[in-house]
């Protein structure tokens, strides 16, 4: 229960199809949405509009565009201002990736090496990252592991409907348990707990990996964040190998909120190639 609100728990996958995709028109809504909000929590007509005004913004002609605004050095100075020294990090996903990358070498020079045939002479772009099989490995592993806003991955039920042979009332909150699915060692093996960026060329249920949600309401933004992840580790791994250090903290802990944060950030250290 959420106040006086029953709340449903799932994580099966038929289910989750039923609920975020095929019976759409009776989950369209958000817990806590209404009516006269921004797109996120927008229900209904609302959301419908806001939706298709906005998705013009994240087509891959304009993230072509966007990819150029900001040069390396800006980037590299946002992010790591003590390059050279020990490096603070608060972004969350890029975070993670690169706690990741740091704790298993292997997997970064596996990495590099992909970066470095198809930009030994040139800078990455929106073209190339996008060939990148590795690469894109890495980031859905990362995400897979540290799926960051996993908290509004949530519906409500507009109409009383069936699935998965349970009734589920009007009003009713349902909660997609994201760490639960990408934890599973049915879906994923033996190793679920590890960072294997090889989990993810496994052909497996679409829902498996569910961490921008799935169906109509999948976050708006997904390619533009994988975008940015990919071009971020595409040039800063074309420059320095990251290391663990003493302050560095193994296992991370997590701050839990709407998205999952580090409660202490991530301290890396940084090494010129």
């Amino acid at each position: 229960m959420e106040g006086g609100i029953p709340v449903l728990v799932v994580s099966d996958l038929e289910m989750l199809s039923d609920i975020l995709i095929k019976k759409f028109n009776c989950f369209h809504a958000r817990k806590g949405g209404s009516k006269g909000i921004h797109m996120f929590l927008a229900n209904g007509l609302r959301w419908k509009r806001l939706r298709s005004i906005s998705a013009p913004a994240f087509s891959t002609v304009r993230l072509k565009q966007v990819y150029t605004l900001d040069s390396d050095q800006t980037i590299m100075k946002k992010l790591f201002p003590e390059v050279g020294q020990k490096m603070f990090m608060e972004n969350n996903a890029l975070s993670y990736a690169i706690y990741e990358l740091a704790r298993h070498p292997e997997i970064q020079e596996k990495l590099r090496s992909e970066i470095m045939d198809y930009h030994k002479n040139e800078k990455p772009s929106y073209e190339s990252v996008q060939r990148m099989v590795y690469l894109d490995c890495v980031i859905r592993e990362t995400l897979r592991l540290y799926p960051v806003a996993s908290g509004v991955v949530n519906r409500r039920c507009m109409q009383t409907c069936t699935t998965g042979g349970f009734t589920i009332e009007k009003g009713m909150n349902v909660v997609v348990d994201v760490w639960s699915i990408h934890y599973n060692k049915d879906i994923w093996g033996p190793d679920a707990d590890e960072f294997v960026p090889e989990h993810q060329l496994d052909s497996l249920h679409p829902l498996a990996w569910i961490p921008f949600g799935a169906g109509p309401r999948r976050c708006i933004g997904e390619r533009f964040a994988l975008l940015e992840m990919k071009l971020t580790l595409a040039r800063l791994l074309r420059k320095y190998r990251i290391f663990i250090n003493d302050q560095t903290e193994v296992p991370l802990k997590l701050q839990e909120g709407m998205t999952n944060t580090p409660r202490n950030g991530v301290v890396l250290s940084l090494k010129l190639i």
